[in-house]
């Protein structure tokens, strides 16, 4: 008599072997690994593509319309405005000295480049404190604007002792203005002439 258990059932299939399961998920991650070092190798040589930023710029060009005082002119747009950063002088000689040096840097019609300066809670009825700057000579209004050759008045008032820097009033300068005013005071020019 046969046992059964020599003769296969004809409904059951044979088994396949499990040996290849394995093979497909390798072979996947090795065709993804090289094309990972490959697109590594091709994005090295490609030109670097900076994302696109419109930067507002701190400042406008402007008109001088007429300087009111020692450190306080008339522009066009912005109507009245002050030099930032800067205290003006006492002396009624040291004054007319920065006006008439402040028109003869800038005078009437001549472009300028203003920034507004950060306000410290200034008093209201006070004019806007604002850095202006002197273009290089023959320069067209360019932007970026040129800020290596071009000259901070407040600085050449500060520099020539036509005015005091303002310590007390964060300005972006302030340390500049300050340095100029310490070679000044050194120099005994303008009002440091006196004491």
């Amino acid at each position: 008599m046969a046992d059964a258990s020599d003769h296969p059932r004809p409904d059951a299939a044979p088994s396949a072997p499990r040996t290849g399961w394995l093979l497909w998920p390798l072979l996947a991650a090795a065709w993804l690994s090289v094309l990972f070092w490959g697109w590594q190798a091709v994005e090295r040589m490609l030109p670097v593509r900076m994302p696109r930023t419109r930067l507002a710029p701190p400042g406008q060009y402007d008109t001088v319309v007429e300087w009111l005082g020692p450190v306080s002119c008339r522009l066009e747009t912005l109507d009245t405005v002050r030099l930032a950063g800067v205290t003006p002088p006492v002396a009624a000689g040291v004054c007319d000295r920065a006006r008439n040096r402040l028109a003869e840097l800038a005078p009437a019609g001549t472009r300028v480049y203003v920034e507004p300066a950060a306000s410290a809670g200034d008093d209201a009825t006070a004019a806007p404190a604002v850095s202006i700057f002197l273009p290089p000579a023959g320069a067209e209004p360019v932007r970026p604007f040129p800020y290596g050759r071009a000259r901070l008045l407040a600085a050449v008032l500060v520099q020539e002792g036509l005015a005091r820097a303002d310590a007390d009033t964060p300005n972006a300068y302030r340390a500049e203005l300050e340095m100029l005013q310490d070679d000044a005071r050194r120099h005994r020019r303008g009002l440091w002439a006196e004491g």
